[in-house]
């Protein structure tokens, strides 16, 4: 992933971050300026807003189109929330 400074990471239009920057704020919390930026926001989807997971969903489309679409039943999963949740599920 290609390093970015504080002052890089400052001087990024909103528009390069997935849900912008938010009021007051300097910098966003997912940029989307290159591929390896992508893959990372793509991790912590979790934690973003519905429009952050749209707008990271878009960038991804566009950056990997040879990855092809996500499934409703990936996008429909619900992830266990706890470790008991997890260590249930092969019961």
């Amino acid at each position: 992933m290609a390093k970015l400074s504080t002052a890089q990471r400052k001087a990024m239009p909103a528009k390069e971050f997935a849900g912008g920057k938010p009021k007051g704020e300097k910098t966003g919390r997912f940029p989307l300026n290159d591929k390896a930026h992508i893959k990372a926001a793509e991790s912590y989807e979790r934690f973003a807003t519905p429009a952050e997971k749209a707008k990271i969903d878009a960038a991804a489309k566009k950056a990997f189109p040879e990855r092809g679409q996500r499934t409703a039943t990936h996008n429909d999963t619900k992830h266990p929330g706890s470790h008991d949740e997890w260590e249930s599920l092969g019961k």
